[in-house]
């Protein structure tokens, strides 16, 4: 086996998926080399009982594993596309994009009811600022939650009733298994998803040449 190439991620279950997504693909082209991950803790993961609008940081999910890839500790980092700030620390670039899943945004409700069936009696979760201003532009009356915790974990809170619907990117719940949840794939007319939402992304060190060369052979340059 040749040279170790360490592929960096954070530890939920789609970001697992998506790194060993990345991985197998890498594998396929280099099977030579050892492809292994390692698992970076970031400050959203860690912070569970307050609202990501309310932390206010840019890089939550991100900051952590950029500052190993910077350190030389791994050789490569994957996200989420639509997690990553505008800009690059310095140092760092996109490396290359996986194909994009499905962009657009999933609407989870008891009953399998579509976003035109729910009323103000309805508590609606969602994580996202974004997707809070889009839900009352549709209906003022909304009467909508935070919540928090990785897909599998805000598809069981709903379950056990904490909420009646969510608003959630559906190309996570597609990786995860868990698309039978799905009441409805909102129209973008409705509600836009985020930027980049549904693209696998996986940024590298500038200047490095042998990453470069092999994340070119998995690079989906229509994504």
């Amino acid at each position: 086996m040749g040279r170790t190439v360490v592929i960096g991620t954070r530890g939920s279950k789609l970001a697992l998926y998506q790194a060993n997504r990345t991985k197998s693909k890498l594998e396929k082209y280099f099977p030579e080399l050892n492809f292994t991950l390692e698992i970076i803790h970031t400050k959203g993961d860690k912070i569970l009982d307050v609202a990501l609008s309310k932390i206010g940081d840019k890089g939550l999910f991100t900051k952590e594993i950029e500052q190993v890839l910077l350190d030389n500790h791994i050789d490569m980092a994957v996200h989420s596309m639509k997690d990553l700030p505008t800009l690059f620390p310095e140092g760092l670039k996109l490396g290359a994009v996986l194909e994009r899943g499905e962009p657009r945004e999933a609407l989870v409700s008891t009953g399998r009811r579509k976003l035109s069936e729910l009323t103000q009696k309805d508590v609606i979760a969602t994580s996202s600022a974004r997707r809070r201003a889009e839900l009352l532009k549709i209906n003022p009356d909304f009467n909508i939650v935070d919540i928090r915790g990785n897909v599998d974990t805000r598809i069981n809170k709903w379950k056990a009733g904490y909420c009646t619907a969510m608003i959630m990117a559906a190309t996570g719940l597609q990786r995860l298994g868990l698309a039978e949840n799905i009441s409805e794939l909102v129209n973008p007319a409705q509600m836009l998803p985020a930027p980049a939402q549904g693209i696998i992304a996986i940024e590298s060190r500038k200047n490095d040449t042998f990453i470069d060369d092999l994340l070119q052979q998995i690079n989906h340059r229509e994504s």
